[in-house]
């Protein structure tokens, strides 16, 4: 069943044809890696898909009664608005059903009229069930595990949610959404603002969910991690491709390699056809042979109609790390006979430092 489908999607701003023929399925429970150039339109899809933009043409839909998770903007809070309160707001239903249990169990407790009782009973029945059904009994669990894989403090919990930086309440949206458990999230740049720590835990985290995922990202390793499919796009178009994205990176050089090799054949055939026109042309001319024009424009018409096969662009440079595909956190700083000065003022003379993954240094 898909949950998201792009069929034939343009979008312009100003003039500008952002978006030219977008195309592609979310299936359910896929996660998928969108790629690009920074302002090549992700944004746009993640808009369009949350109707926040709508299209200048072709069609986004979305499984209906389906839930998004998205962050667009940090939104705004009144002034003493606590953490945890922000954090509770995703799954407020939750906790309000389980003040409203605890009211019918102590009126159940205190009720002597057998009558009244019954149907006290009946009613916390049905709202147990409910309350079974929203994993209602996991809830402090849920948000116990979010708060300590995103580095969300006891002492965090309850600061005032404005006093945070914007890394740090980007890291509570990221919280709120996870709690709401939606049926998509679309996550533009997750590991923004997150330790190593914080990147495997939401590793984990995305592979475990069951919900589906677009995720807009630039480390490599994360994406490797986290996604079964990598939509890419360039010019406005997209195209997919099976696989996390080192697959995606093997795939599309054998792609590059077959278009370059058919772009060169193609090249030279429409060469010899040139030259061939160009001949026929001559003899002609000296030969003053009606014949030969006429062999010359049926060749043209023939060139005329060849599909133009595109020369491949080189791999454009998306910010992404394509080094290795090992965690670059191992090294973290690495110093060698560095050495800093201010006109006559030596701050540094020759130094050597070195810092590793989960190193603590004062």
């Amino acid at each position: 069943m898909k949950d998201i489908s792009l069929n034939a999607v343009k979008k312009s701003f100003g003039g500008y044809e952002i978006l030219q023929n977008v195309s592609f399925d979310l299936i359910r429970g896929e996660k998928v890696g969108l790629i690009g150039r920074n302002g090549s339109g992700k944004t746009t899809i993640f808009r369009l898909i949350t109707s926040a933009e709508e299209t200048d043409s072709g069609a986004v839909s979305v499984a209906r009664n389906a839930t998004i998770g998205y962050i667009e903007q940090i939104p705004e809070y009144p002034e003493g608005t606590e953490v945890i309160e922000v954090l509770k707001q995703s799954c407020q239903h939750i906790f309000e059903l389980r003040n409203e249990l605890r009211i019918l169990e102590h009126r159940i407790s205190n009720t002597k009229d057998k009558t009244a009782q019954t149907k006290l009973i009946s009613k916390y029945e049905k709202l147990l069930l409910r309350f079974e059904h929203l994993e209602g009994y996991d809830i402090d669990v849920k948000l116990e595990k979010v708060c300590t894989g995103l580095k969300i403090t006891d002492h965090m919990l309850h600061r005032d949610y404005n006093s945070l930086s914007g890394g740090e309440k980007t890291r509570v949206m990221l919280g709120q959404i996870f709690l709401n458990h939606p049926d998509i999230l679309l996550l533009d740049e997750p590991t923004n603002h997150l330790d190593i720590e914080s990147i495997e835990w939401l590793e984990g985290f995305i592979s475990q969910y069951k919900g589906s995922a677009i995720i807009v990202a630039h480390d490599r390793y994360f994406l490797d991690a986290t996604v079964s499919k990598v939509i890419e796009l360039e010019n406005g178009r997209t195209k997919t491709y099976k696989g996390n994205y080192s697959k995606y990176i093997e795939l599309r050089e054998e792609e590059i390699q077959r278009q370059f090799s058919a772009f060169k054949n193609q090249q030279k055939k429409i060469e010899a056809m040139e030259k061939a026109i160009k001949r026929f042309r001559d003899w002609g001319t000296r030969k003053d042979n009606p014949d030969m024009f006429k062999k010359a424009v049926n060749m043209e018409r023939r060139l005329e109609r060849i599909v133009r096969v595109e020369r491949p662009t080189e791999a454009k440079k998306m910010g992404l790390d394509l080094s290795s595909v090992q965690r670059s956190g191992k090294d973290v700083i690495k110093l060698i006979e560095v050495s800093k000065s201010y006109d006559d003022l030596v701050l540094l003379d020759s130094i050597d430092l070195f810092v590793y993954y989960k190193d603590h240094i004062c």
